[in-house]
Parts: C-alpha cells; sequence; structure tokens
C-alpha cells in the first residue's frame, strides 16, 4: 500500500514538473506583468515573446513591425528598471519610460486568465 502512495506521488510530480516546463515562459498572468514582459521583450529583442504575448489584429502590429518601433526608439539601450508601470484599469498600463522614449498606454486583452498585447494608446 506505501509503495502504491509514494508511487503515485512520484508519478504526480513529474507530471506536474513536465507541465511547468511546457509553459510558454512568459509572465502574463497580470496585466501589469504583461505590461512588464513586453517591454522586456523590445529591449531584448526577443522576437519570440512579443509573438506569444501578442493578441492584437496581426496586420496591425505584427511582431516585426513592434520590435521594428522598439529599435528605432533605442529601447534596446535602456533596461527594464528605467520604466515605470501604472495599471489604469483592467486591461491598461501606462508605461513611463526614459525621456528619449517618452510615455505610452499598452492596452491588453484578457484571455483564459492571461494578458495578451493588443494595442498602443495615449497616456490615460
Amino acid at each position: 500500500m506505501r509503495i502504491n502512495r509514494a508511487t503515485t506521488i512520484f508519478i504526480g510530480t513529474m507530471v506536474v514538473i513536465a507541465l511547468a516546463g511546457c509553459g510558454s515562459g512568459i509572465n502574463n498572468f497580470t496585466v501589469t506583468d504583461a505590461a512588464k514582459t513586453f517591454i522586456q521583450a523590445e529591449i531584448d529583442g526577443n522576437y519570440k515573446v512579443i509573438n506569444e504575448i501578442n493578441g492584437s489584429n496581426p496586420l496591425e502590429f505584427t511582431p516585426q513591425y513592434l520590435l521594428s518601433l522598439a529599435s528605432n526608439n533605442g529601447y534596446s539601450k535602456h533596461k527594464i528598471g528605467e520604466f515605470k508601470f501604472e495599471q489604469v484599469d483592467d486591461i491598461t498600463v501606462n508605461v513611463f519610460g526614459p525621456k528619449d522614449i517618452g510615455d505610452e498606454s499598452l492596452v491588453f486583452i484578457k484571455q483564459n486568465g492571461q494578458y495578451f498585447f493588443n494595442g498602443i494608446d495615449g497616456i490615460k
């Protein structure tokens, strides 16, 4: 009986570890975390993360376009700590960047308990 219980616990633990390892690795369970993840991906030029967190109209904000904007605005010269994040409502985060980048509002959509980038707006 004890062997069966120990085996069940072991298998259950392995399944949890395997499922955790299959995740996308992006932190987007809160709107503020999604904004931070999005900005970090722009700083890093990380196409994979931008593509995963992008829930916008694919013709409006392609990952290539978003990374091009970030590159043209000099995001790669900065660190995430230079940006300030302020949640405005359930789907909007104001991002206050360094002076050479400026400020913007990121708008997200919520799907299956996660937030995905949906657009850029003026500061709210």
